[in-house]
């Protein structure tokens, strides 16, 4: 079987109706990672990946293009996680009045979070994770190939969830800072 250009669509052994489907989604799938925020050599490398592996699992596709969506969706995440953790050492990122104790502050209530976002069952965490990462309710729908009632509802129970959570952690500082600017009060 010849194996298609990254460039191009897939050499003449495959599929028609992939053919189909790569000429018909191919500027679609690169116009979704750009709005994602990708740079355009992120989303050509990640949509060309994307449909290289579609092409590969073409026979047991369902939905291909929903497939195709949630993949280039995660490997867009997967390179920006990557591009995080190459950046500057959390510590690194306060102004250097607020001091090393200001610092370490910042780095353990991001950990704290995480630690709050893991409890949450993993529907619940992935929809939050995308809203985190600024996508409305209707496009992460549209990425995870769910119904927006489903991430909607998914999104109400992570943050009862969250909530809950914080009630019981109500003594850490962030906490006590959250219920201030909530109510104008202290607890």
């Amino acid at each position: 079987m010849a194996q298609p250009d990254a460039a191009g669509p897939p050499g003449g052994d495959a599929p028609a109706s992939f053919e189909d489907f790569y000429h018909r989604h191919y500027a679609t799938l690169i116009k979704a990672a750009l709005a994602l925020g990708a740079t355009w050599d992120e989303a050509s490398e990640t949509v060309d990946q994307v449909m290289l592996e579609a092409w590969k699992r073409w026979d047991d596709l369902r939905q291909p293009l929903a497939w195709a969506r949630r993949a280039a969706f995660h490997d867009l995440l997967k390179i920006k996680r990557r591009e995080q953790r190459h950046q500057a050492d959390p510590l690194d990122l306060c102004p250097e009045e607020q001091g090393h104790e200001a610092s370490m502050n910042i780095w353990a209530d991001r950990q704290w979070v995480l630690q709050l976002l893991e409890r949450l069952p993993p529907a619940q965490r992935e929809v939050m994770a995308h809203v985190f990462d600024g996508l409305t309710p209707a496009e992460t729908a549209e990425y995870l190939g769910k119904t927006q009632p489903n991430v909607r509802k998914n999104l109400q129970l992570a943050r009862e969830r969250l909530k809950r959570e914080l009630r019981k952690a109500g003594d850490h500082p962030a906490c006590r800072q959250l219920w201030e600017e909530e109510s104008g009060e202290s607890r």
